[in-house]
């Protein structure tokens, strides 16, 4: 993104922001008005030239419904065994850009890769076990990464309106996807010396939301919370320096079929960690990625908003990282569709709440926990 123009607020606190070809300014749109908000890296005593603000939209190309890639989970580092074709009303479908190639990791941070994994993977367990009575054991287990996929929540620990889409599989390491792209969540765990790594499930929400979870097993409580501090100095290595590329819409696919094929769009990829008091956990770090992605095609400007929601839940020697993934305040189509989903904290901790009990009780029960 190096021409001057209007694109998403990368600060998410107005639509627009200018970009003056070399950096961030403070000059911002919101709803059509014009205004001045600082940017923490503009030059200080540099003489303001405010720009014209962007002209209104005009409905063109329909939507589709987008590609849904977020950063870390479900990853685009390891194969993720096909799941059950969605409802129906689902939000949802499967990456055209299935292999795992330098393209569709450069697309974005986490995208799905969607491979025939080995037919003797693991899938999510699906009998319900009481977590009331649940009692540590002494002994740790042999094999960690089959006792973390085995307490991943099944068909039964989750309400009956969720429509699971992935299954659990391995978390494989990454060094060059992730926050910054500077290796995913797998690969940091690795760093932190990590006995165990799964992805579990995800699903479709009846509200609208795409919720999973993935969790890692370290040696020590120090290890565990040392993989805390290391997500939180990755997640705000770009909090204030967006990460910038182009894809084409051919990869992207947010128009309908037939309309802006040959359209390119701008992606703002950032992120920042945020560390919360713990309540039903020993530490809790927030994160939040978010995607701005905009583009002008035949004279109309088009953008849209993937923000996902992050929640790591230090647990003794294992953390439990949950996420919540929607796409909104899209502006330039010809119209909004129902699929349209903002996610927040309150939704991601009440979703997090339904499995925290399911897979903290199994893991104490295993004596992981």
């Amino acid at each position: 993104m190096s021409a001057p123009g209007w694109h998403p607020d990368p600060a998410g606190r107005y639509e627009w922001r200018w970009w003056d070809g070399t950096k961030w300014t403070g000059d911002v749109v919101q709803h059509g008005i014009a205004s001045v908000d600082p940017w923490a890296l503009e030059t200080a005593g540099a003489p303001a030239t405010h720009p014209a603000p962007p002209l209104p939209m005009q409905p063109q190309p329909f939507p589709t419904q987008p590609q849904p890639f977020p950063t870390q989970p479900p990853p685009a580092f390891h194969a993720v065994q096909p799941a059950p074709a969605p409802a129906a009303n689902s939000n949802r479908r499967m990456l055209a850009f299935a292999a795992a190639g330098v393209a569709a990791l450069a697309l974005a941070i986490g995208a799905i890769v969607v491979l025939n994994g080995d037919d003797d993977a693991t899938a999510p367990a699906t009998t319900s076990t009481s977590t009331s009575t649940a009692v540590a054991s002494t002994t740790v287990p042999a094999d960690v990464e089959a006792t973390l996929t085995a307490a991943m929540p099944g068909t039964g620990d989750v309400p009956a309106d969720w429509v699971q889409y992935d299954q659990t599989e391995p978390a494989e390491p990454d060094f060059t996807s992730g926050y910054c792209e500077n290796g995913n969540w797998a690969a940091l765990a690795q760093q932190q010396g990590a006995t165990g790594a799964v992805h579990g499930p995800s699903w479709d929400l009846p509200d609208g939301g795409w919720f999973g979870l993935s969790v890692f097993a370290f040696p020590t409580e120090d290890a565990a919370s040392g993989y805390l501090a290391l997500i939180t100095e990755h997640a705000d290595g770009c909090m204030t320096d967006p990460v910038n590329y182009t894809s084409p819409e051919s990869e992207m696919d947010l128009f309908e079929d037939g309309s802006g094929d040959d359209a390119v769009w701008n992606v703002a990829e950032v992120n920042g960690a945020f560390p919360q008091p713990a309540v039903d956990a020993d530490e809790v770090l927030r994160v939040v990625f978010e995607q701005f992605i905009s583009t002008n095609h035949e004279g109309t400007e088009y953008s849209t908003v993937f923000t996902e929601l992050q929640r790591f839940e230090r647990h003794g020697r294992v953390v439990i990282a949950t996420w919540l993934w929607g796409d909104h305040d899209s502006v330039g189509f010809s119209y909004l569709p129902d699929w349209l989903y903002t996610p927040n904290d309150t939704l991601l901790d009440s979703y997090t709440a339904v499995v925290r009990l399911t897979v903290v009780g199994r893991l104490t029960s295993a004596g992981l926990v």
